[in-house]
């Protein structure tokens, strides 16, 4: 501890000197929050305040962190604090009168004086600018690079389009977008500003075509910026899509959004009128009726319509000759209320076998439809479920085309089958004997099936086939008397006279 200090009550009861020259030369030009920080740092410095911090400054004078950052921005620019460090941050107060004793003229930044009698001539003396504004204004002439001349006419810019009371964040945005565009003259300002009072205005003609009377948000702002600057969309253009938005309930930018955004795929340049958007809108129906017929075959709304639902549709389509394929697939697949994906899979199953066109498609699906009649009346005649399954449509088409059976045939033979299991293998044996013995009709089957009453198999009680059945069976009669051997004939005869009492022979 050193020889002298401060006691703890001389903060609230002392005084702390502050220079005349501070009053008359650097006060008029400082915002009020400036001075605040000023003067508040000034009583620290001399009453050895030793735990104060920006954010501890803030608290105490109702500021913001950033206000007193600023502050002190502008203290240093006029020479009279100097940054000492940065972590911890700290600063030194340098005496105002120092040039007195120094021999030179206190520092002072005229251009900013310039800066503020400027931006107070914008506002005019009806409207009190605070002086942390303007120094956050001359922030975008020290930290963006934008000329003083440039950031005045921002001003006048954002004045003219939302009034005095403007939101900074806003026009900290544009300035910041200025700065980005290495804007730096009065003709290139003009024009980028131009572009934003574009930007503003068709973004309010989008709301009133949506039926909102109100400003647009800042959110909304950026997102006309993009479709107007990024996209090329000219209002028109933009104001046509909105005309799309009328199947929305809660129709919004983002809606439009989707709209154009959709337009734009695929497109280096489209909407750069309102024609051209149509036509653009008109290409895209075309490309869209297509896979809203097949969804109505399907019974289904036309709400799953997508990007990712055309690419499928058109990726399909590339395959076949024509739509006509597609939209019979979908009527097919409607019945059993299939999905767009059962489309796919049934008109690739039909380029497998080499169907590509309606009439072939048309052809296939009878046939198939028959043969899944007869399968149906077998499995009644069977008293089971109807056998289904690409092996046993085969079979029906060998039966059909190959063997040149009638179906009355191949029901009777189903009729005198006697097993309750692979009905369908049993009954290709049967038919593959008539085939081969040249049988052809109903009344061929009765007489086949005659002849062969007597040499069916035997079925046990359950109806089940007995196996041993099947095969050939050895008659069980008595033996040959010369097949026997001579001693099996010596034991028979010994054995028939023990059993006749006389045991001679046995004894001997």
């Amino acid at each position: 501890m050193g020889l002298f200090s401060l006691s703890d009550k001389f903060a609230s009861l002392g005084a702390t000197a502050v220079d005349n020259q501070f009053l008359l030369e650097y006060m008029p030009n400082a915002s009020g929050e400036a001075v605040k920080v000023y003067l508040y740092g000034l009583l620290a410095c001399t009453s050895q305040m030793q735990d104060m911090s920006v954010d501890q400054m803030a608290h105490d004078l109702g500021l913001s962190r950033e206000d007193v950052l600023g502050a002190y921005r502008h203290w240093e620019r006029v020479g009279l604090v100097e940054r000492t460090g940065d972590n911890p941050l700290s600063f030194r107060y340098i005496p105002v009168n120092q040039s007195v004793f120094m021999g030179n003229t206190a520092p002072r930044d005229f251009e900013y004086e310039r800066f503020t009698e400027s931006v107070y001539a914008v506002f005019g003396n009806d409207y009190r600018i605070h002086g942390q504004r303007i120094l956050q204004f001359y922030e975008w002439v020290v930290d963006l690079g934008l000329p003083q001349e440039v950031v005045l006419m921002l001003i006048r810019h954002m004045i003219s389009l939302r009034g005095k009371n403007f939101s900074y964040a806003s026009a900290n945005k544009l300035a910041e977008d200025l700065s980005r565009e290495h804007v730096r003259t009065i003709e290139d300002a003009e024009l980028a500003l131009t572009r934003d009072r574009e930007v503003r205005e068709c973004s309010r003609a989008i709301l009133r075509k949506l039926g909102m009377r109100r400003e647009p948000t800042e959110p909304e702002l950026n997102l006309c910026q993009k479709w107007m600057q990024e996209w090329h969309y000219a209002q028109d253009a933009i104001l046509a899509a909105c005309d799309e938005t009328t199947a929305a309930g809660s129709p919004s930018f983002k809606y439009v959004e989707g709209i154009l955004e959709k337009h734009l795929k695929g497109q280096e340049d489209v909407g750069s009128s309102a024609e051209a958007y149509k036509s653009e809108q008109a290409r895209q129906e075309q490309r869209r009726e297509p896979l809203k017929r097949v969804y109505e075959a399907l019974g289904r709304g036309t709400g799953s319509i997508n990007e990712g639902t055309l690419n499928i549709y058109w990726d399909l389509r590339r395959n076949c000759e024509g739509p006509e394929v597609i939209q019979f697939a979908a009527e097919q697949c409607g019945k059993a209320n299939g999905k767009l994906e059962d489309v796919v899979r049934m008109v690739n199953s039909w380029q497998q076998r080499g169907i590509r066109t309606e009439a072939e498609a048309r052809v296939y699906v009878e046939r198939f439809e028959n043969e899944k009649k007869l399968l149906t009346e077998l499995g009644e005649i069977w008293g089971i479920r109807s056998p289904a399954g690409e092996n046993n449509h085969s079979l029906i088409q060998k039966w059909r085309t190959e063997f040149h059976l009638p179906d009355d045939v191949i029901r009777y033979a189903a009729g005198i089958m006697s097993v309750d299991s692979r009905h369908m293998p049993y009954l290709d044996k049967i038919l593959m004997r008539y085939n081969a013995q040249n049988i052809r009709t109903v009344e061929a089957a009765r007489m086949d099936n005659g002849q062969h009453e007597t040499a069916r198999p035997q079925t046990g009680q359950n109806g089940k086939v007995v196996t041993e059945s099947l095969y050939d069976q050895r008659e069980n009669t008595e033996p040959d008397a010369q097949s026997i051997p001579q001693w099996l004939k010596d034991r028979q005869e010994e054995m028939s006279k023990h059993a006749t009492g006389d045991s001679s022979s046995a004894a001997k």
